[in-house]
């Protein structure tokens, strides 16, 4: 995690396609530290504050995992999003770039 010109917590490994938007690929680290008020990149490749967490631990594979609300067109609308340990999150755009995340760049 570190801080961004915005003074919020960001996630370390960001990535910005001029095309596909945002998306990470978020370690045990970052999921374990990430709290309300963090900014993430949501399933439409658009960075948002992370406003409600509803569920955080480990999946039977062992990998840590969370679940969260991210604001989305203003502070009262929100979408939901997750993060599993070392898994790309998929997104609209990216789906749309690449086709499969074995082909994301990162």
């Amino acid at each position: 995690m570190f801080i961004n010109l915005d003074g919020k917590r960001q996630l370390d490994k960001l990535y910005n396609d001029k095309t596909a938007g945002f998306y990470c690929v978020p370690t045990k680290h970052d999921i374990e530290n990430l709290q309300i008020g963090d900014t993430v990149p949501n399933c439409f490749g658009r960075l948002g504050d992370i406003n409600e967490i509803y569920a955080r631990g480990k999946s039977i594979n062992g990998k840590a995992y969370i679940c969260f609300y991210v604001t989305w067109h203003g502070k009262d609308s929100k979408i939901s999003q997750s993060f599993t340990e070392n898994v790309l999150p998929i997104t609209v755009p990216l789906t749309y770039k690449y086709g499969r995340t074995e082909n994301v760049p990162v």
